[in-house]
């Protein structure tokens, strides 16, 4: 099963991270083409839908940008790739289960970060 394929302690097909998307084994490789299995957009925590990715879903999607003093560099691959992947996130009431819990929403513990480590938060409920 590809989930389970290591490189580097990089699991290949799985959601990646802000150094790396899930079709490469090499970090800041965010425009690469390789095609892989993944469940980035059905991430569950044993496994999700199953489809294959590669930089052309993330530097193909349009997005609407808040008006800022600097110009949004459209072609720019890390950018294209930070945005896709912060969607992937478990959010609020995402009704994702672990067993008999349910994810947390993990963006209240990226950006409340020091009372998630205060109050022992998990990861799920």
């Amino acid at each position: 099963m590809i989930l389970n394929i290591q490189y580097a302690g990089k699991p290949l097909g799985r959601n990646g991270m802000t150094h790396f998307p899930p079709n490469t084994t090499v970090d800041y490789d965010w425009n690469n083409s390789t095609i892989v299995k993944s469940d980035i957009e059905d991430w569950k925590p044993e496994v999700g839908n199953l489809k294959d990715i590669d930089n052309k879903r993330w530097m193909s999607t349009n997005y609407v940008y808040p008006s800022v003093a600097y110009k949004v560099d459209e072609n720019d691959a890390q950018y294209k790739w930070i945005m896709f992947w912060f969607q992937t996130i478990p959010g609020a009431n995402n009704d994702i289960k672990y067993g008999n819990y349910t994810i947390s929403n993990w963006w209240d513990i990226l950006y409340n970060w020091d009372n998630a480590i205060r109050t022992k938060k998990k990861l799920y409920e």
